[in-house]
């Protein structure tokens, strides 16, 4: 889902335009207040998606992959706030800030994008946290599938309890990301004594 696909039809274009759509998208996130126009530009970037080659079943991964979060997110949303008109504006930029990752990882070569952030002349600590990101999110993907088959093997399932399932397949990935954090930390450390 989040890795680059060359044969995607917004993969000719070239990345500073993607670069700026993608900045676009994410700052009118944060500055649009009406729900209705996060709500349509939402609709216009999965159905971006949709053009790009993402199939509708991968689409539904995603929402599926999210919803643990969004929900938890809902519940902790209303109990401080208490308000629907909040909560909803919230669900929808968290919906949309994945959907225009996801859009540009899947659209947009990272090398590109890193070899276009060095032209610019940005110092490492701007662009290697982005690289850095770009690189986490396909591999926490993969590692998030093969904990759902080791877990689907064990026979954990949503029948046993949503309590179990969730804790079998979280805190594995809670784990698992805390290690592969540290390592890249140190990594980012090393790269920044090197220069």
């Amino acid at each position: 889902m989040f890795q680059y696909n060359s044969r995607s039809v917004f993969a000719g274009i070239d990345s500073r335009i993607k670069i700026f759509f993608f900045m676009l998208v994410f700052f009118l996130t944060f500055l649009t207040v009406r729900n209705i126009f996060l709500f349509g530009l939402l609709v216009f970037v999965l159905s971006l998606l949709l053009v790009s080659g993402l199939s509708v079943k991968s689409l539904l991964k995603l929402v599926c992959a999210l919803l643990p979060f969004i929900i938890l997110t809902s519940a902790v949303m209303f109990l401080l706030f208490e308000k629907t008109d909040l909560l909803i504006r919230v669900l929808l930029r968290i919906l949309l800030l994945f959907a225009n990752f996801s859009l540009f990882a899947s659209t947009t070569d990272l090398f590109l994008v890193v070899r276009l952030l060095q032209q610019l002349r940005l110092p490492n600590w701007l662009y290697l946290p982005v690289y850095i990101v770009f690189r986490f999110l396909p591999e926490l993907e993969k590692d998030f599938m093969n904990i759902r088959h080791i877990q689907k093997t064990r026979g954990i399932t949503p029948k046993n309890g949503i309590f179990t399932f969730l804790k079998g397949h979280f805190v594995p990935v809670i784990i698992m990301l805390l290690e592969r954090g540290e390592e890249l930390s140190i990594a980012f450390y090393l790269k920044e004594k090197e220069t």
